[in-house]
């Protein structure tokens, strides 16, 4: 069981939020509680690695954890993705995501496409919302 404390009443909860797949097949729609994290919007990976998806989830976790500018983008290897927002290329938006983004999103689920046993930017999301509730003292580790 996980405690969320909301002004100073702890609350008990069953799981912490988790990553949905997305799909595109007819009558499925997304879970209440959860927010699409897909491209082209603010919270998609800018990033892809047809050849190691941990490619790009790796070079998405520098851009928002060390607001690393700087990539070796090459064929075959880690590339811009092409429709992403014009946003996530900015040199604010790693603290963007962190100091408004995050705070908004770290109880909500996430959604992306990308399968469930393959590495995913949403990972990284979720993990960033997991230590934000802790800093803020709302989850109970």
């Amino acid at each position: 069981m996980i405690e969320y404390r909301i002004e100073h009443n702890p609350i008990q909860v069953k799981d912490l939020p988790c990553r949905i797949q997305r799909r595109r097949v007819s009558g499925w729609k997304m879970p209440p509680n959860t927010i699409s994290c897909c491209r082209p919007g603010r919270l998609g990976n800018p990033f892809v690695c047809e050849s190691d998806p941990q490619v790009a989830v790796d070079a998405f976790r520098k851009l928002v954890t060390q607001n690393v500018g700087h990539f070796e983008i090459s064929p075959g290897r880690l590339q811009f993705a092409k429709k992403t927002h014009p946003d996530t290329l900015s040199p604010d938006y790693g603290s963007w995501l962190r100091e408004q983004a995050i705070p908004k999103i770290r109880t909500f689920n996430l959604a992306c496409f990308c399968p469930l046993e393959r590495p995913c930017h949403v990972d990284v999301l979720l993990e960033l919302g997991k230590k934000s509730l802790i800093q803020d003292g709302l989850l109970i580790p």
